[in-house]
């Protein structure tokens, strides 16, 4: 009995393998453009895009963020600190995330992208979607 049973067993599920006579189509060409800073949106290529949205989210951090705060708080050297921002569908900071252990820092970032401007969203197919971008800063403390 359990041969016949597992005799009938294989052949159903040789019969759902061999079924399948054209194999799927899978597009790996899916177009994506990535998340665009206000202004940034009229340059040429995408390359100038991303170029451009780069250099205005430094600028952005380097005109928001106090300078002096690492020497204000009485750190030493160099503070680096990786900031996670997730932009969303419709191209707002939905989530921060700071690797900082100082709370101070940690609060003056977190201060600085309050006032981050609503960018144009990352887009896959054409569609609106969610990305995360991470973002290297480095203060200088005292020397």
């Amino acid at each position: 009995m359990k041969t016949l049973f597992t005799a009938f067993l294989f052949l159903c599920c040789f019969n759902a393998i061999s079924q399948e006579d054209k194999p799927r189509e899978v597009s790996f060409a899916i177009k994506e453009e990535k998340a665009i800073f206000p202004g940034c949106e009229k340059m040429g290529t995408s390359y100038k895009r991303e170029e451009c949205t780069n250099r205005k989210i430094y600028e952005f951090i380097g005109k928001h963020i106090d300078p002096e705060i690492a020497v204000k708080l009485g750190l030493k050297g160099k503070h680096r600190v990786k900031v996670a921002i997730t932009i969303d569908r419709k191209g707002e900071i939905s989530k921060l995330e700071s690797n900082s252990d100082n709370k101070k820092i940690t609060k003056a970032i977190k201060k600085t992208f309050k006032k981050f401007p609503t960018m144009i969203p990352y887009k896959t197919r054409g569609m609106p979607s969610s990305t995360r971008l991470i973002l290297p800063i480095t203060f200088m403390g005292i020397s």
